[in-house]
């Protein structure tokens, strides 16, 4: 794939540098432990409190449990879109399609054991915003801990004691060993010094793009220890260690240069392609042929994991957003975190969730957001195409007038609107194979004649102009984010929110009050029916029972309490109460004398 992934193991000699670096030791639940700890004392608020505003956009457009707090899939989804805006980090054990690695279910189980015991104090009812920002702040701990435990192997095998200072030179030196480790993705091993400065060497002769990162690595040096005629001093081993805590922070920002550099390259080849967001599959191997981009996946490996549109078996093309952000061109950097394609399409969605601020949204009120957003391939201010705004209005239909925002239609409307930045959302299916299992089949690169054979055998594209391109795929199968709760009540994010729409008791209490309330309204008909008034005397009460039934009716509408169903039933419960009062006037014959009326009223009131 592209250069920046293209990683040097195979040129290092294995043989000499043992089984990886996994003899450096791992981030304990002790550690873990105590970062949580750290966390929940207030020693660093401010920290904590960067946090919430951070994510307190999209949390007031999640969903709650019945306890009015958010369950683990909205921590999940909330803390996965954090840490990719924040610091490029698809950590794992968050990532929606996460893979069943070992390190995958490692992270996994660390993050489970921290919210275990941030739940602890509200008996696991799920989560606030406050409790949602301190668990960041807790992975973003171990993360660090992990850097300061590889920094810590890489020193050692440099000759140096953690306790001792070292000249700026061999800091640099240091910092350069863990930079291999970070981009070979812990896969080399060197206890002693010769080693370490051998697979170096190696290294950096294998490593395509290294100048390029070694300038990167250059300009954060001095962005973290300032320039070297100012600070040529001693260095011991924290100072270091902000170093490679600064090198996991920027290098997702670094990362998105060449990323935005594929993006690039797959436009630029999708100018002969039938459909928006798509590259002709000869287009995309005969690039490998003539360019140092590597696009050499096989068909099925494309198709199986999601970069294949092949609706028309004659002309498959790759889906450009889903092949660029495919897992498999992630660098494993991290037991905790992979660097990967940045997903451009939650930049898009936190613009809408900041204007639209709860979780559903009308098709009108999407379609003037998204008239609004510009992404690198779109122009804003634009009018949105006339069967893109039907597909939307159809999407809305589907869910009684309300999109919602989190649901697979509407990221595929997504997709549709903004084609090189939103992937395509496939319908759920089997699991993927992993990569070993690829291996074991005899890898996930096609041939050169296998490539050429596509190439040569292409007829060349049909001429089509791209305001003519044609429509993208499209499949109705809907797909929610496995939440508990259907509607927010608030947009603040504040852990006020209170979802009642779950508080199953309170809409038997409505119900019941509407039963009560209905009775008392037909027993006062009653009664009145039998007790003769004089004429032109006002019939008391007549309008107000029936019009507290109907407001009361309402205000359980608009707070979830009552759905459609039950807003029509007791507003026209109402209107029957008014209708049985509206006649009592015609039957006061029914009491022969005022003896009769006085006793009817004693024995009805």
């Amino acid at each position: 794939m592209q250069r920046l992934f293209l990683l040097a193991s195979a040129l290092l000699a294995p043989q000499a540098y043992g089984n990886g670096f996994d003899w450096a030791p791992k981030v304990s639940e002790s550690d873990a432990d105590a970062s949580l700890a750290v966390e929940l004392s207030g020693i660093d608020d401010a920290r904590i409190a960067d946090y919430e505003a951070a994510m307190r956009t999209t949390v007031a457009t999640l969903p709650r449990n019945e306890f009015g707090r958010l369950s683990h899939e909205a921590v999940h989804y909330v803390l996965h879109r954090l840490f990719v805006a924040r610091f490029g980090w698809f950590f794992k054990g968050l990532e929606p399609n996460e893979d069943e690695s070992d390190d995958s279910a490692r992270a996994k189980d660390m993050i489970l054991r921290l919210q275990k015991r941030l739940e602890e104090p509200s008996g696991n009812k799920g989560f606030s915003l406050h409790e949602l920002a301190v668990l960041a702040a807790a992975l973003e701990d171990l993360v660090h801990q992990e850097a300061s435990i590889q920094l810590r192997a890489a020193w050692k095998a440099s000759g140096f004691e953690t306790n001792q200072s070292i000249t700026r030179e061999e800091a640099e030196n240091v910092v350069a060993s863990y930079m291999m480790i970070f981009l070979a993705a812990r896969d080399i091993s060197a206890a002693k010094r010769t080693d370490l400065i051998e697979a170096l060497r190696k290294f950096k002769k294998g490593y395509t793009d290294w100048e390029a990162a070694e300038k990167w690595l250059v300009d954060l040096e001095i962005k973290t220890w300032g320039p070297k005629t100012e600070a040529p001093g001693s260095f011991d081993f924290s100072a270091t260690e902000k170093m490679v805590q600064n090198i996991g922070k920027e290098f997702g920002h670094f990362n998105d240069m060449e990323c935005k550099a594929l993006k690039t390259t797959l436009h630029e080849l999708e100018h002969r392609s039938p459909k928006a967001g798509r590259v002709r599959l000869p287009d995309f191997y005969n690039k490998s042929f003539y360019s140092h981009w590597r696009f050499n996946e096989k068909v099925d490996y494309l198709k199986d994991m999601g970069a294949l549109d092949d609706t028309n078996k004659e002309q498959p093309l790759v889906i450009s957003a889903n092949y660029a952000m495919a897992r498999s061109n992630c660098l494993e950097a991290t037991d905790f975190f992979a660097v990967c394609c940045r997903n451009e399409c939650e930049d898009l969605m936190g613009s809408l969730e900041k204007s639209i601020g709860m979780e559903r949204a009308t098709a009108d009120g999407i379609e003037r957001v998204v008239r609004t957003l510009s992404s690198d391939t779109v122009q804003a201010p634009r009018e949105l195409p006339q069967p893109l705004r039907n597909r939307l209005k159809d999407v809305a239909a589907s869910q009684n007038g309300l999109i919602n925002l989190h649901g697979r239609l509407f990221a595929q409307w997504m997709h549709h609107a903004f084609p090189n930045e939103c992937p395509y959302p496939h319908e759920a299916a089997s699991n993927p194979q992993t990569a070993d299992e690829w291996l074991a089949k005899g890898g996930v690169s096609a041939s050169a004649e296998e490539m050429m054979q596509h190439v040569s055998n292409d007829t060349g594209p049909v001429p089509v102009h791209h305001t003519e391109k044609a429509e993208l795929p499209w499949s109705h199968g809907e797909q929610l984010l496995n939440f508990k709760a259907k509607k927010v009540l608030a947009k603040d994010g504040s852990d006020q929110i209170i979802d009642v729409k779950r508080v199953w008791w309170l809409r038997y209490v409505v119900a019941a009050l509407f039963a009560v309330g209905s009775g008392m309204a037909f027993m006062r008909s009653r009664r009145l029916a039998m007790i003769p008034r004089k004429p032109g005397q006002p019939l008391l009460g007549r309008q107000e029972l029936a019009l507290a039934i109907c407001l009361i009716a309402v205000a359980g509408f608009l707070c979830g309490l009552l759905d459609q169903v039950m807003l029509i039933f007791s507003c026209v419960g109402g209107l029957l109460s008014l209708v049985f009062q509206h006649f009592a006037p015609q039957a006061t014959g029914k009491a022969k004398t005022m003896e009769e009326a006085a006793w009817i009223e004693k024995c009805c009131v």
